[in-house]
């Protein structure tokens, strides 16, 4: 058995990225299953997506969502249950799916890796994770949107709306 020497690793980690909208690509799609800790119970179907920030300056920087699937019996709240499976249909749409296609056929989670590469523009928020009342937290970068390749990007102090 060897000794990994460590003594030059970096554990700083990653500092957040300003709030605003980044050209990205989809870097990792899986199917997972909840754990039951959170508002769905355990076993609900639930695509995780990693995207890769493609912009000068934040290349490759990681985002992170997920979009769960329950069915029925899973969420029997039909608006809640709609609401949820329209995000996953608004993510694909914004990949360059045709939504009256994937809402009247559907789409095969087996064909997930088909998304890997597919560039669009991620808005992420700037907001502070505490674990618990006495952490200090952590800033992260929760994604809010997915939009198609092209649309407008910049950070929340480069970009105005009302010019």
């Amino acid at each position: 058995m060897s000794i990994l020497d460590l003594s030059g690793a970096d554990a700083s980690g990653f500092d957040a990225v300003d709030a605003g909208s980044y050209n990205s690509t989809v870097y990792e799609v899986e199917v997972v299953e909840t754990s039951g800790s959170g508002k769905l119970p355990a076993g609900v179907q639930m695509i995780k997506v990693q995207f890769a920030a493609q912009d000068e300056g934040v290349e490759n920087r990681r985002f992170f969502t997920n979009f769960p699937l329950p069915n029925a019996e899973q969420q029997p709240d039909d608006s809640k249950r709609n609401r949820s499976l329209g995000m996953f249909v608004r993510f694909l749409v914004a990949l360059g799916y045709d939504e009256a296609k994937i809402k009247s056929k559907g789409f095969d989670i087996t064909k997930l890796d088909e998304l890997v590469g597919k560039e669009c523009v991620v808005r992420v928020g700037k907001e502070l994770y505490k674990r618990n009342e006495d952490d200090e937290g952590e800033w992260t970068n929760p994604v809010k949107s997915v939009k198609p390749a092209g649309s407008p990007t910049g950070g929340s102090a480069a970009r105005s709306d009302l010019l």
